[in-house]
């Protein structure tokens, strides 16, 4: 059953880059779930995977700095899940036997990070980003 990441301004953190950079996420994991796609080559499918995975990188470094901007109290765990993120992706594309294999097993993690972690997870920084800019503060 085909897979799609549809924004919803339900997972916005109040914060203008980093809700574009999870509409972006959103974006090439749709892309890389596109694999189902009886013509999709398998360079193009592992072109997709690597932006994706530096793209995440890319995204958990600026959160966590907004994380620290902001003062989010809980942002060392948060960070650390990152880091089970960032291993776990590294252990797919690691021991991948075959394109279908990982495929699945992306789809399984896509789904876990960025609907439940962005829903879940991002959305508690939502009340540090407001309360620093209701002091002005950013």
């Amino acid at each position: 059953m085909p897979v799609s990441f549809l924004w919803d301004p339900k997972y916005s953190v109040h914060n203008e880059s980093i809700d574009l950079e999870h509409q972006e996420l959103f974006s090439l994991a749709n892309d890389v779930l596109a694999i189902e796609e009886p013509q999709r080559e398998p360079q193009r499918f592992k072109a997709d995977v690597k932006k994706l995975f530096h793209y995440m990188e890319f995204h958990f470094r600026h959160e966590e700095d907004l994380m620290e901007r902001v003062r989010y109290p809980d942002r060392e765990s948060h960070a650390e899940k990152h880091a089970e993120i960032v291993t776990l992706m590294n252990g797919l594309l690691s021991n991948c036997v075959s394109l279908p294999e990982l495929a699945a097993s992306l789809r399984h993690v896509l789904i876990d990070w960025l609907l439940v972690h962005v829903a879940e997870e991002d959305a508690k920084i939502t009340n540090s980003v407001d309360y620093f800019a209701a002091a002005g503060a950013g």
